[in-house]
């Protein structure tokens, strides 16, 4: 359980925005794929539209409160680029499946794709966000506490590299 004095580099504190973060990822997902088995299904668009801010709400509440709860999941997403490109695959997912119904015309009216449209924007964008909130988070953890580390972490950035470097060996 995280405290209010746990350090953000003692790889138990996660922090209020990459909690935030996760849970509007979480909640963007959730309402892409509602929206597309609400159109699927052909529901009324006043049936579909009210779900909208009820399951957002679900999705943001379960995803803040699984990163809060495991802290440790969202670092090793930064630990290098591939990782963090599999944040987004689901939103591209969600815009493929949605951009699919539309054009074979499988839904009766279009505007219940349109939050299906907006959850597959909004999971792409968050999930970079994410993924250099997780970037961050895995240098913080790998350099905690060590200068020359975090000097040559800062030398790396400016240099345009994303190389974490080893920790130096401590001296006794």
């Amino acid at each position: 359980m995280t405290t209010a004095t746990d350090s953000p580099t003692d790889g138990r504190s996660l922090g209020a925005g990459a909690q935030a973060a996760v849970g509007v990822y979480v909640a963007a997902i959730s309402v892409g794929i509602a929206s597309l088995a609400a159109a699927a299904a052909a529901a009324s668009i006043e049936t579909a539209l009210s779900l909208v801010p009820t399951i957002f709400t679900a999705g943001l509440v379960v995803g803040a409160l699984a990163a809060w709860a495991r802290p440790g999941v969202v670092a090793p997403f930064g630990a290098s680029r591939w990782r963090t490109v599999a944040l987004c695959p689901p939103g591209i997912g969600l815009g493929i499946a949605t951009g699919t119904l539309a054009a074979i015309d499988g839904v009766p009216d279009l505007r219940l794709l349109a939050p299906a449209g907006v959850g597959a924007a909004g999971t792409v964008v968050i999930g970079a966000l994410l993924a250099q909130i997780a970037h961050d988070r895995y240098v913080e953890t790998a350099i905690a506490g060590d200068p020359e580390a975090v000097f040559a972490a800062i030398e790396s950035a400016r240099a345009g590299s994303v190389r974490v470097p080893e920790a130096s060996p401590r001296r006794r």
